[in-house]
């Protein structure tokens, strides 16, 4: 049983568009087509374009002899394309700064004048996602602090790796382990976001983080890998509603407040806090949050 061989091939057959782009290395069914491809990069904005290719994930160019990770129909990014590309405004591949080390990647961003909004899209990482996992040990501490604050939703065990910076981490929701969730990556967008809005943007406006996760239940599926990854979409839909996001984020302002100067007042930064929200929506109800007056409840 091959989960994500299974999911790549039943994810193709749901879009009437041609498979099977050709590269020296051979044929890779479960992306389109190297027309289709062609296609699809014609129909992209400049502006598109440029984001996408600047980006860490290279997902508009061959390499190695593999398709364009973009090509891909589980491409994470191709969904957000797919899904946003006609949202006045929308943004793909945001880099934001964490202070702590390195860049939060982000798949989009919007900003309207009610509201900004973050997104992170899944498509088939959680079916290849482990723990634990290897993590710089310059998080140690924001994973203590966070633990220390909020003990009943937040903990985690670590193990040193001889001759590295590294540390294997797990990662516990309510005392419960969390395997498919990535909430490493997760942390470290909500880094880049509050380091983002505490260097000068609007404290009273609302903050939107959109978790996009593919939904998987309407796939044709082998019996045995149906019941496989209706599993690991379960166990990650369950660790994404019961994390508490809105009291992690404002634990981790607190912590870059503790670790660097920001010109904002205690108000903007409590307003902040307040103003942030979590969602995990399906590529069914991701737009509808982009309407004003939408009412969306999480999965």
């Amino acid at each position: 049983m091959n989960i994500l061989k299974d999911f790549d091939t039943a994810i193709a057959k749901t879009e009437n568009i041609p498979s099977g782009f050709v590269t020296e290395k051979g044929c890779y069914s479960s992306y389109v087509s190297n027309a289709a491809w062609q296609d699809h990069l014609s129909s992209m904005s400049p502006q598109h374009r440029c984001e996408y290719g600047d980006g860490s994930g290279g997902e508009l160019e061959e390499k190695n002899g593999r398709p364009p990770k973009m090509a891909s129909f589980a491409s994470s990014s191709r969904m957000t394309y797919l899904l946003s590309r006609e949202i006045p405004g929308f943004s793909f591949e945001k880099k934001l700064t964490t202070v702590i080390g390195g860049l939060a990647n982000l798949d989009g961003y919007c900003e309207t004048e009610d509201r900004y909004v973050f997104v992170e899209a899944k498509c088939r990482e959680p079916y290849s996602h482990k723990s634990p996992q290897l993590i710089n040990q310059t998080y140690k501490d924001l994973y203590a602090y966070l633990q220390s604050k909020l003990p009943a939703v937040f903990s985690f065990e670590t193990e040193s790796v001889p001759g590295t910076r590294n540390m294997s981490v797990k990662f516990f929701c309510k005392g419960h382990e969390v395997v498919y969730f990535d909430i490493k990556q997760m942390l470290c967008h909500l880094l880049g976001v509050a380091n983002f809005m505490l260097l000068g943007k609007d404290c009273s406006k609302p903050i939107q983080f959109l978790y996009l996760l593919y939904n998987p239940t309407k796939l044709r599926l082998p019996q045995d890998s149906g019941a496989r990854i209706a599993h690991i979409y379960g166990e990650t839909c369950t660790a994404a509603n019961n994390y508490a996001f809105k009291d992690i984020f404002g634990v981790v302002v607190d912590y870059l407040i503790e670790q660097r100067e920001y010109p904002r007042s205690g108000f903007e930064i409590s307003t902040m806090k307040n103003k942030f929200k979590f969602a995990l929506c399906d590529q069914e109800s991701y737009e509808s949050y982009f309407r004003s007056g939408s009412e969306n409840k999480p999965l």
